[in-house]
């Protein structure tokens, strides 16, 4: 296959020279002609007896041609000439020096070209800090995440200069050889950073720090969050509700509760903690939880390894998983296996192992697991819709009985009209939900499972509904298209 792909690259490769070089056969041949063709027109032209000029239509070019040397022909005079054939801007001054001298006679010479106009780079912001942290963890030589030298949070005080805005440049201007302006193009400017934490000075450029804490990028918004640092936390401790970050620094041991509005991070050991925050949770040396903890993010929620949690994010990250409860809006990577449990993901699921060969049950459930949301939308809208109905027309009987003047002070009248509005707006509201479970099943209808090693018996696999399980697979992506379970191998 190797040698077929290299022969039919070679082969296009070819067609594309031979092409090339007929473009540009077929450039210069035209070139030739045209300026066969303007030495023709300046031949003829009687600008001057001396000095011959002609400008091209669109006043990009001006050609002179002096013939003979005979005569004395001066600087001023060239000049002079040119002003008359209306070429004003774009004139090659070492020409017309030449010229001048007796040089370059007889010969059809460009004596002045346009300008382009140019355009003007856009705006930037030079961050004063490392952006780049969104993936806080990197894979070592067996393909594992590796914690060990990462720096969670990038610490920040109060004053501190984290962006410097550098504006648009407004390019510069062009022209043709009359003289027309050709107006540059200005560079788009970028708009001001949003987020919080910060502040913006006077200069309306320089971004600085206005609490103490940590600093980060994320999804286009400056952030600067409160930091707090803590050791080692145990049954002793008290439960911690913080408004920022959380660091800490040793283990987390017994039934703890900590609460963050952004990122948890744990340089140590997690027990049967319960871990809560609206940003994302790293556990650098694994958790353990004994059936009992639970971690919950808006974000990421990451670790060495994960054995009896629970754990629901956007996006779950892992060695391993064993017997955990596993719930993803978006995915789910394990760089190893994910051995028992149930697991369940909006997107995709990927590992190298799922299940072991002692058929301990595991669940992995893709796409739309919640069609009774659905079906409980539609049943709302088929009864507000029947209200509606039943509401509209007995305003509508109330406006074919009785005049303008007469309905509009009446009360029942009133109060059915603003029972038709709000129901109305009700409806719409309905309709978007369902909208948006559409919209939801849509995307989510390509979910899929990635086994890059083995997948054992004891898994089942559910994907938008329908199920797969009692086979041992090798290296497939598993997905369910058209309610049509399809096995594909990996390559």
């Amino acid at each position: 296959m190797k040698k077929i792909r290299r022969r039919l690259e070679k082969e296009r490769d070819q067609k594309e020279a031979a092409i090339r070089m007929e473009a540009q056969a077929a450039q210069i041949a035209a070139d030739a002609v045209y300026m066969s063709n303007l030495k023709q027109a300046i031949s003829n032209s009687v600008s001057n007896a001396e000095i011959k000029v002609v400008v091209t239509e669109d006043k990009k070019k001006a050609f002179v041609l002096i013939e003979g040397n005979e005569k004395t022909v001066t600087e001023e005079h060239i000049l002079k000439t040119l002003e008359e054939n209306n070429v004003k801007t774009g004139i090659d001054t070492d020409l017309v020096k030449a010229l001048a001298k007796g040089q370059n006679r007889d010969e059809l010479l460009t004596i002045a070209e346009h300008k382009i106009p140019t355009r003007g780079d856009d705006g930037y912001y030079e961050f004063l800090f490392e952006t780049d942290n969104e993936n806080k963890f990197i894979l070592n030589e067996k393909n594992q995440m590796d914690f060990s030298n990462v720096s969670w949070f990038i610490k920040t005080h109060r004053g501190q200069p984290l962006a410097i805005y550098h504006p648009a440049d407004p390019g510069s201007d062009g022209f043709l050889v009359d003289g027309t302006v050709l107006n540059g193009i200005p560079g788009k400017d970028k708009p001001v950073l949003k987020g919080e934490g910060f502040t913006l000075l006077g200069d309306n450029k320089t971004y600085i720090a206005g609490i103490d804490g940590c600093v980060s990028f994320r999804n286009g918004q400056l952030i600067v969050d409160r930091l707090l640092e803590l050791g080692d936390q145990t049954d002793a401790s008290d439960d911690i509700d913080f408004n920022g970050c959380i660091y800490i620094k040793g283990d987390v041991r017994g039934a703890v509760k900590i609460n963050a509005t952004a990122d948890i991070a744990i340089d140590g050991f997690v027990e049967n903690a319960t871990l809560e925050s609206m940003g994302n949770i790293f556990v650098r040396d694994g958790a353990n939880g004994n059936g009992e903890a639970s971690f919950s993010a808006f974000g990421m929620v990451a670790g060495k390894f994960f054995e009896s949690v629970t754990i629901n994010a956007n996006e779950i990250i892992g060695n391993h998983f064993m017997k955990c409860c596993l719930k993803a809006t978006d995915k789910i990577i394990s760089y190893t296996k994910i051995c028992g449990g149930v697991v369940s993901a909006g997107k995709s699921v990927e590992a190298v192992d799922i299940g072991n060969r002692n058929y301990i049950f595991t669940q992995v459930s893709l796409g739309n697991t919640k069609k009774e949301e659905r079906f409980d939308c539609m049943d709302e809208i088929r009864e507000v819709d029947k209200q509606l109905s039943m509401l509209q027309n007995a305003l509508d009987d109330m406006k074919k009985r009785y005049r303008p003047e007469v309905r509009n002070a009446m009360p029942m009248f009133l109060k059915l009209e603003n029972a038709v509005y709000t129901k109305s707006n009700e409806q719409k509201e309905l309709y978007k939900q369902l909208e948006a479970f559409d919209e939801k099943n849509r995307k989510l209808k390509d979910s899929k499972l990635i086994v890059h090693g083995i997948m054992y018996e004891g898994t089942v696999v559910m994907i938008n509904d329908d199920k797969l399980e009692g086979r041992k697979l090798s290296n497939v992506i598993i997905s369910n298209p058209d309610h049509e379970m399809r096995i594909d191998y990996c390559e």
